[in-house]
C-alpha cells in the first residue's frame, strides 16, 4: 500500500483489537450503519484475513488499522472518479473492466460496500475468482434497504439469496453470510435520513435517535436474532466466500 506510513484512521479507530467508528468523521444518520460493519468486521478480519490482501475500491483504506495485523501485504485498488482521495493506490483501476493484476495473487479480496456502485457486477465477481488463490477468501459487504449514495453511481441492491447465487455461480462457496439490521434498524436509519434535514432541532434529534439504536443492536452479549436469514427488513449484508479449489469446482 503507498504511503502507509501516513495512513490516518478516517471511519473507524481500533480499540482493544476491534473497530469504532469516529463519530466526529461520520454523518450522525449514518452511525447505525457503520457501527454494525464495525461489529461484524471486528470478528470477520481477524478471522480471514491472511497473506496478500487485495483491497478493491479502497477508498481511504479505513479497515486498514485492523487487518494490516493479519496479513503481509497490502494491494490498494479504486477507481479514479471516486468521490475520495486516494492518496494510498497501489492500482487505478476501472472496476468494470479486468483487474490489471495476476491471476492466483492474492489470499484476500476486501469488497466493501463497492458492488452496488458498479455496472458489470459479474466482471468484478469473475475477477476477484481470477485473482485470489484456490482456498483464498472474498469478503464482500452490500446494503439493501438504504438510501440512495454517492449518486449517480449507485446502482443495485442484493437479497441474501442473490448474492450467494452470483457467488457460487462465479467459483466461490459461501462460508458466512451476514443479516445487518432489522426493521427497527432501518426505520431508524431512514429517520434519521430525513430528520437530519430539519434545521436547528434536526442533528440533535437524529444524534439522540442514533445512541439508543446503536445502544440497542450493538450492545454486547445481545443475542443476534437479527442475523435471521429469514429477516426481511435487513440493512444490508456481509459475506464471506472462499474459492473453491480444482478438487471443488462444479460441474
Amino acid at each position: 500500500m503507498k504511503n502507509a506510513e501516513n495512513w490516518q484512521p478516517s471511519i473507524y479507530a481500533v480499540k482493544e483489537s476491534r473497530l469504532e467508528v469516529i463519530r466526529k468523521n461520520v454523518s450522525p444518520s449514518s452511525w447505525l450503519p457503520c457501527s454494525l460493519i464495525a461489529n461484524t468486521f471486528s470478528t470477520l478480519l481477524p478471522k480471514y484475513c491472511s497473506g496478500c490482501l487485495l483491497d478493491l475500491g479502497c477508498g481511504k483504506v479505513p479497515y486498514y488499522g485492523l487487518y494490516h495485523h493479519y496479513v503481509d501485504k497490502v494491494t490498494c485498488a479504486d477507481w479514479a472518479n471516486s468521490y475520495h482521495e486516494n492518496p494510498h493506490l497501489d492500482l487505478v483501476q476501472d472496476l468494470n473492466q479486468p483487474l490489471q493484476l495476476e491471476s492466483n495473487t492474492f489470499d484476500t479480496v476486501l469488497l466493501t460496500d463497492v458492488l452496488e456502485h458498479v455496472s458489470e457486477t459479474d466482471m468484478v465477481i469473475t475477477e476477484v475468482s481470477r485473482v485470489l488463490q484456490p482456498g483464498g477468501r472474498f469478503i464482500v459487504s452490500v446494503p439493501f434497504l438504504y438510501w440512495l449514495h454517492e449518486v449517480p453511481y449507485d446502482n443495485y441492491r442484493f437479497t441474501c439469496y442473490g448474492l450467494t447465487h452470483k457467488l457460487e455461480k462465479f467459483g466461490f462457496e459461501v462460508e458466512e453470510l451476514i443479516v445487518h439490521g432489522s426493521w427497527g434498524a432501518v426505520l431508524t436509519d431512514l429517520l434519521s435520513k430525513g430528520i437530519g434535514r430539519v434545521p436547528l432541532l434536526g442533528n440533535l434529534l437524529v444524534r439522540n435517535l442514533q445512541r439508543a439504536t446503536i445502544w440497542y443492536f450493538c450492545r454486547k452479549n445481545k443475542p443476534p436474532k437479527w442475523h435471521d436469514l429469514k429477516n426481511a427488513f435487513p440493512l444490508g449484508y456481509v459475506c464471506v466466500a472462499k474459492k473453491r479449489t480444482l478438487g471443488n469446482e462444479s460441474s
